[in-house]
């Protein structure tokens, strides 16, 4: 694990910008992704929504807004791949934020993301690439 969060850090230092990411761990209420997730974001070469160290929460549009992410992930709580882009596009005033106006939305199966374990350097790498996918359209 160490030697691929290295590794995954390192490619990230090279990056030219470091977007603004926002994590959805469920989505009825959105809830931004927190505990460990944060810390995943930015050695992927992101910048998260929230601060680690904390329990996931409910945010509402208007805190979502002010962040106004460059790419959303979601990793729906025992959805595995099934999350549905769509529905965080019909949601009310998201449509004027950065990541829905240039439908930078990606999903990745929870189990990378929501449990602690070895599997997480995979989700640490599934975010560059999705950070990688923004940054070299």
């Amino acid at each position: 694990m160490r030697k691929e969060f290295t590794q995954i850090q390192q490619r990230a230092v090279q990056f030219p910008h470091h977007p603004r990411i926002y994590t959805e761990e469920y989505h009825i209420p959105p809830t931004v992704a927190v505990n460990w997730v944060p810390e995943l974001i930015a050695m992927a070469g992101g910048k998260p929504m929230a601060l680690p160290g904390k329990l996931s929460y409910a945010v509402t549009s208007e805190q979502v807004a002010a962040f106004d992410p460059e790419l959303i992930v979601l990793h729906w709580c025992g959805f595995g791949q099934l999350q549905n882009p769509e529905l965080v596009h019909k949601r009310e005033g998201w449509k004027y934020l950065r990541a829905v106006r240039e439908n930078r939305i990606c999903a990745i199966d929870d189990t990378f993301l929501n449990r602690p374990g070895p599997r997480l350097w995979q989700g640490a790498a599934l975010l560059q690439r999705a950070i990688q996918q923004i940054l070299n359209p």
